[in-house]
């Protein structure tokens, strides 16, 4: 597999917003990302990314418009995983593994749509 391309972002740019559709998944090389959603014209913080981390994988796998906003807490070095390479390294897993991973983003995605309170 070749190097995956390098992306820095600074505080305050924003990675992907909500509703974006997705050709690719990042993994944080280092910084920190603040993960939110607007509700009610509010943003809400959802969580946050630390090095290790993968973000942007639910719509990634999922072909879905991104469910979050995503924004640099500090300046940031990720790795961008675009899906024809994933694709290639997907398709090569068993294919009970296949349905596996495509289950828990259906799970994970219909938990994202519950209302947050």
């Amino acid at each position: 597999m070749s190097v995956l391309d390098l992306i820095k972002i600074e505080k305050g740019q924003v990675l992907f917003n909500e509703g974006d559709l997705s050709e690719q998944m990042y993994f944080l090389k280092s910084g920190k990302l603040k993960v939110t959603r607007n509700l009610d014209d509010k943003e809400v913080v959802l969580g946050n990314v630390t090095p290790g981390e993968l973000v942007g994988e639910i719509s990634f796998f999922d072909k879905n418009p991104r469910t979050a906003t995503v924004v640099a807490d500090e300046a940031s070095e990720l790795a961008v995983i675009p899906a024809e390479k994933f694709k290639t390294i997907f398709d090569e897993l068993p294919s009970w593994y296949q349905v596996l991973t495509n289950t828990l983003i259906k799970r994970v995605r219909n938990a994202d749509h519950q209302d947050i309170t």
